[in-house]
C-alpha cells in the first residue's frame, strides 16, 4: 500500500513510481480518457505527459487476465481490452 497522497496532478508522478509500470500505463490511460470525457485535457497535459515516459517497454491489458486483444494505444502501451464506463 502506498503512504503517499497528492493534492494536484503534478505530483502524480512522484506518486506514480511506487507502482508497477503496468499500473502506471493503465493508469495514464484511464486519466487520459477522462481527460478527454470531461474536456480538462488542457489542465491534465504536462502531468500526463510526464507520466507517460515512465510507462514500460510491455504492453499492458487495461483488464489484466483477461485476453489481450483489442486496440492498442501506443503512448500507454495499453491493449483496451474492454469497455469503460464512467459515471462523470
Amino acid at each position: 500500500m502506498c503512504e503517499r497522497s497528492f493534492d494536484d496532478l503534478g505530483s502524480l508522478p512522484a506518486v506514480a513510481s511506487a507502482f508497477p509500470k503496468a499500473a502506471v500505463q493503465r493508469a495514464g490511460w484511464l486519466l487520459q480518457l477522462m481527460a478527454h470525457e470531461t474536456g480538462t485535457e488542457a489542465s491534465t497535459a504536462d502531468a500526463l505527459d510526464e507520466l507517460s515516459h515512465m510507462a514500460g517497454p510491455e504492453w499492458a491489458a487495461l483488464v489484466p487476465g483477461q485476453p489481450a486483444t483489442g486496440t492498442r494505444d501506443q503512448r500507454w502501451r495499453v491493449v483496451v481490452n474492454a469497455a469503460v464506463e464512467h459515471d462523470l
